[in-house]
């Protein structure tokens, strides 16, 4: 009767966000995205979702704040909140 305008999905998976991608019942998906899972997203779910016209929103930008901590392989100083949020908004199609 014309009282749900829009459907969305959530999940952690790649692989799963790009099925949901070519879901016609599926309007948005919301995926993990952050500086740490980057690559799966621009290789699998988020081609899915620009081929299919879905809006993504990203979750998990921080990694729950794990990335704050730095890690041994970088070089440059830890990312703050804002860092890892401003990542995740920067993204452009791919």
């Amino acid at each position: 009767k014309g009282r749900i305008r829009y459907v969305g999905a959530s999940t952690h998976s790649h692989c799963v966000g790009a099925v949901l991608a070519n879901d016609e019942g599926i309007d948005t998906v919301m995926l993990r995205y952050s500086m740490a899972h980057k690559d799966a997203a621009d290789h699998i779910s988020f081609p899915a979702c620009v081929r299919n016209r879905k809006s993504v929103l990203a979750f998990c930008t921080t990694r729950w704040n794990s990335l704050q901590n730095g890690h041994v392989e970088w070089n440059e100083d830890s990312p703050t909140d804002g860092d890892c949020i401003s990542f995740a908004l920067a993204k452009k199609p791919p």
